[in-house]
């Protein structure tokens, strides 16, 4: 766990770092199968505590502040490649977005406009029934691009604090967004999609 040590010292990885970091978690993840889990997963927490705090993308998702992984504001802040304005913890935060799942996470966004692009000039009106709407910042920039677009979303979320989230985010756009706080197994949307 050195490595990592010196990594927090020096204020976070240089992307020159991400290989020789990915194969210190990789075998710091085989130690914690192999020995006490407990001791070194505190002797790890004791090392990388001073960038896990909620002002790092890895802090926000170690806490969990709204109580779930994969929140509505995780979410945005992936979507938008946010980074802290702290220096020492700015790099970290670099590292996490250069990962599979939130770049992963991004190219979703990027699949649903370029989805919702290929539908424009229909000579219907378009309905889309959007599950697990989380942010909105998709619908957000859809709209930016095409603001005179007839295409119309019906967002399903469990999370009210997402809704009042993405409500504010898109509202200028509430006139063609509608929003149902509700389990989507439980959903029965009034119209076809």
């Amino acid at each position: 766990m050195e490595y990592i040590k010196k990594l927090v010292e020096k204020k976070g990885p240089e992307e020159s770092d991400y290989h020789a970091l990915h194969l210190e978690i990789e075998r710091i993840g085989s130690m914690l199968d192999q020995t006490s889990p407990a001791i070194l997963y505190g002797d790890l927490l004791d090392i990388i505590s001073p960038v896990l705090s909620v002002e790092t993308m890895q802090g926000f998702a170690f806490h969990k502040p709204h109580g779930y992984s994969g929140d509505y504001e995780i979410i945005d802040k992936i979507y938008r490649n946010w980074k802290s304005t702290q220096e020492e913890l700015k790099r970290w935060d670099e590292f996490f977005h250069a990962q599979e799942a939130p770049i992963a996470v991004r190219n979703r966004k990027r699949f649903f406009l370029d989805t919702l692009e290929s539908c424009i000039g229909r000579d219907d009106e378009l309905r889309v029934l959007n599950v697990g709407s989380g942010p909105g910042r998709d619908m957000l920039e859809f709209f930016q691009k095409h603001p005179d677009t007839d295409i119309f979303f019906d967002c399903v979320d469990y999370d009210r604090e997402s809704i009042t989230y993405a409500s504010e985010l898109c509202s200028t756009y509430l006139d063609r967004i509608r929003f149902f706080h509700k389990n989507v197994f439980r959903f029965t949307p009034g119209r076809s999609f």
